[in-house]
């Protein structure tokens, strides 16, 4: 609902603090890509927080942390993120 909310809100900038846990795959995989990368979220500004290492290959920038620390930061191909996957 509040993913919902969010695509209608108009705002400019999103905070989604993981979205795509509450779903099975199938739900996630069309979230992703009917409301994040095309659809009514596509021209915002979106901040999403997932343990969903599948999606960082659609990011623009990808922080990693440990601990409260950024321990890694970067686009997916500059990032060291084998280790994680």
């Amino acid at each position: 609902m509040s993913l919902a909310r969010a695509a209608y809100s108009g705002a400019d900038i999103v905070l989604m603090d993981d979205s795509l846990s509450a779903v099975d795959a199938f739900v996630g995989k069309s979230i992703l890509e009917n409301c994040l990368l095309s659809g009514p979220l596509a021209g915002k500004t979106r901040v999403l927080v997932t343990h969903a290492l599948h999606v960082l290959d659609k990011t623009d920038y990808i922080y990693v942390m440990d601990n409260g620390a950024i321990v890694e930061q970067g686009t997916f191909n500059v990032c060291h993120l084998s280790p994680l996957l």
